[in-house]
């Protein structure tokens, strides 16, 4: 896998650089050692003070200080890059970008995004260009920025045209079982699109990263909602496990943005997520950890 530290990137296998590297580890070096706490015994005076280990410097022995965060996180870098040896692949996707003037005839807004996490369309990703148009701090969530300044902004749930590419855990399409259609149009609140496991969309067909699959998790707004034929989405809301889908703007002079992996993308009117493929097989990003993983 690739571990990040600052600018060094660690890759995964067995190959000269991690060798070398595993090999450096395990050679005295000047860092000094984690010792775990000493504590007192009944027979040590009251008032007495945990050693926390020492070590041999110049001048003689030295006592260390408590383990600082620091010195805990620096460990736990140096045990991940020595002992973390199985790989594990999660499978990488693709956003295709149309900007509005592609489909005006022109060619200049047509860009593919990677990304291994999720992909979201809608209440959030329009709340984080909101944040970045008027320059509001950058270490506020979308949630909090929401909650802050709600009076100013004003959100139009979009109406978007989605086409979803179902299938299922075994990877064979989905059966026709369901009352909602593949290709659907209404208004939208949100769309997320999940390779992991994402804080705030729980529940539904979790997907499997190392398979291939994603999970799509769409929510109507109260508009779609009260359109003639009642919901779209059965009871507002809906889950799926997906190979891919698209999501475009039925009026195409309304454009929204995307957020991939956290980034904000945008403005767009068409968006086509699927595998992101390299000579005819999907890319994986190797995660490195220490056990194998089964989901």
């Amino acid at each position: 896998g690739i571990s990040g530290f600052g600018s060094t990137a660690i890759p995964a296998g067995n190959n000269a650089f991690t060798q070398e590297l595993r090999n450096k580890m395990h050679r005295p070096t000047n860092a000094l050692p984690l010792t775990p706490i000493q504590p007192p015994t009944p027979t040590q005076p009251s008032g007495y003070t945990p050693s926390y280990g020492s070590f041999i410097g110049s001048f003689g022995k030295v006592p260390m200080k408590p383990p600082s965060p620091g010195m805990i996180l620096r460990t736990e870098l140096q045990n991940y890059f020595r002992d973390a040896a199985q790989m594990n692949g999660i499978k990488v996707f693709q956003a295709e970008c149309w900007g509005p003037d592609t489909l005006a005839g022109t060619q200049n807004s047509y860009y593919t995004i990677p990304f291994c996490l999720y992909a979201m369309m809608g209440e959030e990703s329009f709340t984080k260009a909101f944040q970045f148009a008027n320059g509001l701090p950058k270490d506020l969530n979308w949630k909090e920025v929401r909650t802050q300044y709600l009076k100013q902004m004003k959100f139009v749930p979009p109406n978007w045209t989605v086409v979803l590419d179902k299938t299922t855990k075994s990877g064979l399409p989905t059966p026709k079982l369901d009352l909602i259609d593949d290709r659907m149009e209404t208004s939208f609140q949100k769309i997320v699109v999940s390779n992991l496991p994402h804080a705030g969309v729980g529940g539904g067909v979790a997907p499997n990263p190392f398979e291939g699959n994603l999970e799509a998790y769409l929510v109507e707004s109260e508009e779609g909602k009260k359109k003639k034929g009642g919901k779209t989405l059965g009871r507002g809301e809906a889950r799926y496990l997906i190979n891919g889908l698209s999501v475009e703007s039925v009026d195409r002079k309304k454009a929204f943005h995307i957020l991939l992996d956290g980034i904000l993308y945008g403005p767009l009117v068409k968006v086509k997520i699927g595998p992101c493929m390299f000579n005819q097989q999907q890319i994986t990003f190797p995660v490195m950890t220490y056990f194998p993983l089964d989901i």
